[in-house]
């Protein structure tokens, strides 16, 4: 009798640690989808403000019945002082849509760095604008704060001039890649892909008929 009470009182200990494990899991399922809808709620928040490209990392933390937020983003704006003017709209805008959000930290990155660079296509003298693209020798490229200061002014070879084929193309991609604000060379004819493209990526293009540089 003793022994089939032991077996009893295990069946039962088994019963009840099942039936915990699947309340643990059911109530657990029920806070990560809370979470998760939480987490997509300040997601559609932060997109929805002008100038933000891309978040990069959103994880939502809770704490008793409050929430902490950690955000990781890219901010299309050039000047220091309005970016963090621009986050801190953001942080105010979610403690008014969201009451049980403690705390939110957001850290952001530029699209663009916060200088505009010019690059100016030149011949083999490096002074006259050249009327070749792809094959143009030298690069003058110039990075100037947004108060008007030169950070730099150097000449660079044309890092696409020892390809074998395709060096306009591979320029357009190195000045993109670089971002590049405004490119300008000599007047001559270009490929009109490559004007569509800095058009598209809001890069000035310009050709001049002046014999240098300025």
């Amino acid at each position: 009798m003793a022994y089939a009470q032991e077996i009893a009182v295990i069946i039962i200990l088994m019963i009840l640690k099942g039936a915990f494990e699947v309340l643990k899991e059911g109530v657990f399922s029920l806070l990560d989808a809370a979470d998760a809808k939480l987490t997509e709620k300040i997601n559609r928040l932060v997109c929805a403000e002008p100038g933000i490209t891309h978040i990069k990392r959103l994880t939502v933390r809770k704490s008793g019945s409050v929430y902490f937020a950690n955000i990781v983003l890219s901010i299309a704006e050039p000047n220091t002082d309005k970016a963090h003017q621009k986050i801190d709209r953001i942080v105010e805008h979610l403690h008014r849509k969201i009451s049980n959000l403690e705390s939110v930290t957001i850290h952001y990155e530029p699209d663009h760095p916060p200088y505009k660079m010019t690059v100016e296509l030149l011949t083999d003298d490096k002074k006259t604008l050249s009327k070749r693209f792809g094959s143009v020798p030298w690069l003058r490229v110039v990075k100037t704060q947004t108060n008007g200061n030169i950070i730099t002014d150097e000449i660079i070879a044309n890092p696409a001039i020892s390809a074998d084929k395709g060096r306009a193309f591979r320029l357009a991609a190195w000045l993109i890649s670089q971002h590049a604000d405004t490119v300008t060379m000599g007047t001559t004819e270009l490929d009109e892909n490559i004007k569509a493209l800095f058009e598209t990526l809001n890069i000035e293009f310009s050709q001049k008929t002046t014999s240098t540089s300025t």
